[in-house]
């Protein structure tokens, strides 16, 4: 028997809720938006506005925070809507499968350039120490200094280990608020977010505390917090946006991006700025209609966004080599336009190899030895 999610019923505890394969699709936006902040040098000649969008990717990790935090309340919220489904470990395990094989392929890709920072003097000693430590165990974003020492990417990992570890405790409480206090405890987390990177910005305005708000999971966790109430409004109660609100958020995302001051804090913009969008988009996302939900359910986009994790996770190791091999042969092309797009194609091809040939396998070598599969649902691929 098929869930009626559109009733808001949740499913029998036999059966997993469905696939919702348009955030899956929207995962491989956000990832290639990413890429393109961190490879875009040729940006530097275009209009305002343009450089603006491309400069801006790192919204993107907001984004994928408050993502997981819908997709793991939708998947792993119990029929009753009052705690988790299944046990704590067998959470921990699925998680823990889903992202650690991948985040040691990342390590060993990025540990060339590691080295050559470290020799070179771009890391300081000690700051390499600590990430050394504090990366393997996925720590390292509670140390501003040591966060993007190695794999830069994978702090954002190291975050979401955290809310991985908080949310079999977090969602019940959550689950149980009622009505409209989810909306206001929203809000309130929101602005609670507003408020500290605004507060860093202006009262403690150097590099060091501004790494300190943007990368250590406790003052990012309020995005992870507000995905999961979402959820409970989704699965609970029923919310659902009008077929036009993907179409709405995707165009007001891109008009704040591009229309957003030079000014405005670094912190603002990546912690809080478009939380309510992307809010928005992501209820959106789960409807049968528009065409962003047609675009990004189609089985190719779908494949795209399961590859995500690993264009994310390794592109910016993956550029530094495309770079160098790409100046030595052709100077200038890498970071161009072209160069861009064409390593987009290369990578986007290497993460969908990663997925099927080292992802997959390896997640079901983990959940086989040590999954309790009687309380497990079927993944929808949170990260």
């Amino acid at each position: 028997m098929r869930p009626d999610l559109r009733s808001g019923r949740p499913p029998s505890e036999s059966v997993a809720r469905p696939n919702i394969p348009a955030l899956t699709g929207l995962r491989y936006l956000a990832a290639v938006h990413v890429v393109l902040t961190h490879t875009s040098a040729f940006a530097r000649e275009w209009p305002v506005p343009i450089r603006h969008i491309l400069d801006r990717g790192f919204v993107g990790v907001s984004l994928f925070f408050i993502l997981s935090g819908f997709i793991l309340a939708y998947t792993y919220l119990d029929t009753a809507g009052q705690t988790l489904r299944g046990n704590k470990k067998d959470f921990w395990v699925s998680r823990f499968a889903r992202i650690y094989p991948l985040y040691v392929v990342g390590l060993l890709v990025a540990a060339p350039i590691f080295v050559h920072v470290i020799r070179t003097g771009l890391v300081s000693h000690p700051d390499a120490l600590q990430a050394l430590i504090l990366t393997p165990m996925m720590l390292q974003a509670w140390s501003p200094t040591a966060a993007l020492a190695w794999n830069s990417p994978a702090w954002s990992l190291s975050a979401e280990v955290f809310f991985y570890a908080m949310f079999p405790f977090v969602l019940g409480p959550l689950a149980r608020i009622r009505g409209r206090k989810i909306l206001w405890l929203m809000f309130g987390i929101w602005l609670v977010s507003l408020g500290l990177a605004a507060s860093q910005a202006i009262l403690m305005p150097d590099l060091l505390w501004q790494e300190f708000v943007i990368h250590v999971p406790a003052t990012r966790i309020a995005e992870f917090i507000i995905g999961v109430l979402l959820g409970v409004g989704y699965v609970r109660f029923g919310w659902r946006p009008p077929s036009w609100s993907a179409t709405a958020s995707m165009i007001a995302i891109v008009a704040a991006l591009a229309l957003s001051p030079d000014f405005l804090p670094h912190s603002i913009i990546s912690n809080a700025l478009l939380v309510p969008l992307f809010c928005l988009l992501i209820l959106g996302l789960t409807g049968m209609k528009g065409a962003p939900v047609r675009i990004l359910s189609h089985p190719w986009f779908v494949v795209l966004g399961e590859a995500s994790f690993a264009v994310y996770l390794l592109h910016i190791p993956l550029y530094r080599y495309y770079y160098n091999a790409g100046n030595s042969i052709l100077p200038g092309f890498s970071e161009s336009a072209g160069g861009i797009l064409l390593f987009i194609v290369v990578v986007t091809s290497i993460a969908i190899a990663m997925y099927y040939f080292v992802e997959v396998p390896s997640r079901r070598v983990i959940r086989r030895s040590l999954l309790d599969k009687r309380h497990e649902p079927r993944s929808i691929h949170a990260r």
